[in-house]
């Protein structure tokens, strides 16, 4: 049994947030508000930082991170980027050697047309983009990819920001697919429309056989992340 995390009384009455030459600092009664690791809370533009005055705003006796998703994000960023900027690149080249839409059924037919009609677009897109095919397996044999390939992704990946290599990996780890994160992050597929590919099998098995209560609530939370990992990667853009 997991101890119960401290609770955290409001401690300010108002938030705020105000230029300086590293972005917007987040103030709570004037003062420089902190992340987990005391560096100075700050939003990338002055959107993003709006958005995380309202989260302070909104609290109430109590502060509940979970109803803060943009703060709790740029926390991590800011407060882990340098233990763990190579360990999020290395999540995405991982899952590229083992890529959800690499993996396809072997039946029933109609899972294996809708699989190929979804996954062969992205799959085509990443070989336009990256210059490298990657190879498609049925069943649950392996598949190896072309060893160029990871050389090509790497440095791809050291050419990007830190918040999109952040946002990335996350999508990477929500979706099941690197290649699905990299077309949500370069603009090439809608979120929606990648989050809905990356649930295909989950959707098709719902279809057939129903969904219980606890498999709709697992739904429910996976969705719920990814729309609060999408609302801070559009917030860094501005």
């Amino acid at each position: 049994m997991q101890p119960d995390k401290p609770v955290i009384k409001k401690f300010y009455k108002e938030a705020s947030c105000e230029e300086t030459a590293l972005g917007y600092q987040i103030l709570l009664d004037g003062r420089a508000a902190k992340t987990a690791l005391k560096s100075p809370l700050i939003g990338q533009n002055e959107t993003m930082a709006k958005e995380m005055v309202l989260e302070w705003q909104s609290q109430e006796e109590v502060i509940k991170p979970t109803s803060m998703p943009v703060t709790q994000r740029q926390m991590v960023l800011l407060d882990r980027n340098i233990e763990d900027e190579a360990r999020w690149r290395q999540v995405v080249l991982d899952y590229l050697q083992t890529d959800l839409l690499c993996y396809r059924a072997e039946q029933p037919i109609e899972l294996v047309k809708r699989q190929a009609d979804a996954w062969d677009e992205a799959l085509s897109w990443f070989e336009g983009v990256y210059g490298h095919h990657l190879n498609v397996t049925s069943g649950i044999m392996n598949v190896a990819q072309d060893p160029s390939m990871t050389k090509t992704m790497e440095a791809a990946l050291q050419k990007m920001s830190l918040q999109d290599v952040f946002a990335l990996c996350s999508f990477t780890q929500l979706t099941g697919s690197a290649v699905l994160a990299l077309a949500i992050v370069q603009d090439a597929i809608s979120p929606e429309k990648a989050f809905s590919m990356s649930r295909l099998d989950e959707t098709f098995q719902a279809e057939k056989w129903g969904e219980d209560e606890e498999a709709q609530a697992r739904e429910a939370m996976l969705k719920q992340s990814f729309e609060n990992d999408l609302k801070w990667f559009a917030l860094t853009r501005g």
